[in-house]
């Protein structure tokens, strides 16, 4: 195949491994270095890597998705759909880079937990020197640059994470012992997302009145309002 100014060459498993079988085809790579061949790395599809990008370890690169220039998806990731990596940007661990998303420049999304995986999906855009850690999740038309966004931090809708700054997470508090994160958004302002609640502060204050009236969770919520509010500098 020619595709944007390479050749690229359709693979086929030479042994049985996972989901593979000897003989089946895969995806497109532009040489034998893009694929790592001891361990069971393997791109299936219209997929696609090129350049001095590589598939390492037992990542997956499914659909139409694209690894280029000198991009490592490594582990036991996937890269699937229409997902780009590109530049010097690494995916490890455990993480699922999918949709339209973009992790690019010097980019670095790696899951640090047993459980779970960091999740970059829809048209988010990682870029820059980012750090994506832990069970993070990075969706909707998300942007994050020059930032390190770790621990169970959920970064949603058009969140605009320019420094590390931009977001707070606080775990294990509420009636669901689960994380709430405050994030900068260029449709909310500063915006909360907490279990199946997306919203501006205000809306979350009501949300919390509404449901938990004066009970511990609702007075848990309502201190972490106001530490929201001095991180953000709100009066």
């Amino acid at each position: 195949m020619e595709y944007d100014g390479h050749t690229l060459h359709r693979i086929r498993a030479l042994r049985d491994f996972g989901d593979v079988k000897a003989g089946d085809l895969g995806g497109w790579i532009e040489s034998e270095d893009n694929l790592d061949p001891d361990k069971d790395a393997w791109v299936y599809d219209n997929a696609k890597v090129m350049d001095s990008a590589r598939v390492e370890k037992y990542a997956r690169v499914w659909g139409m998705a694209c690894i280029k220039d000198n991009a490592i998806v490594s582990g036991a990731s996937w890269v699937k759909d229409n997902a780009l990596v590109l530049n010097n940007a690494r995916v490890d661990a455990i993480s699922l880079i999918k949709g339209h998303a973009r992790v690019v420049g010097n980019a670095y999304v790696r899951n640090s937990s047993i459980m779970g995986e960091a999740y970059i999906a829809d048209s988010a855009k990682i870029t820059c020197g980012c750090y994506i850690l832990g069970n993070t999740c990075v969706c909707g038309d998300s942007i994050v640059t020059d930032s390190k966004v770790h621990g169970c931090a959920r970064l949603c809708n058009s969140a605009e994470i320019l420094n590390s700054g931009d977001y707070i997470c606080i775990d294990g508090i509420g009636s669901r012992l689960s994380a709430t994160t405050a994030f900068r958004d260029k449709e909310l302002g500063i915006a909360i997302s907490c279990g199946c609640f997306l919203g501006n502060l205000s809306e979350f204050k009501k949300c919390v009145i509404e449901t938990h009236g004066d009970n511990k969770y609702a007075k848990e919520y309502l201190a972490l309002i106001d530490i929201i509010k001095a991180h953000f500098e709100i009066s």
